[in-house]
């Protein structure tokens, strides 16, 4: 994540994910919310993947594309399953 000043790298990190998809409503809300209270990691599938909370995938290779890298805030859609972006985010990129 991009640190620009001492006042965003004191604010605590959180984690974010979904299974609705990197552009879901829902995650835009929750961005919005918690932006100025925190630095946030935002790691979710490039498309809705409901009832795969689960799945991971073994079959392809997976890549990220960063969507947003602002200060405190950097947002990666990836092409696999909810699990993957989460087991990308703390095996990676925390």
């Amino acid at each position: 994540m991009k640190e620009t000043s001492e006042k965003t790298a004191n604010k605590p990190l959180i984690f974010l994910t979904n299974d609705d998809g990197v552009n879901a409503k829902g995650l835009r809300m929750l961005i919005e919310t918690l932006r100025q209270e925190a630095r946030l990691l935002v790691v979710a599938p490039e498309q809705a993947q409901s009832g795969m909370g689960h799945a991971i995938t073994l079959t392809r290779p997976l890549y990220l594309k960063k969507v947003t890298d602002e200060p405190g805030l950097s947002v990666y859609a990836c092409n696999g399953t909810p699990v993957d972006c989460v087991k990308i985010a703390f095996d990676c990129m925390m």
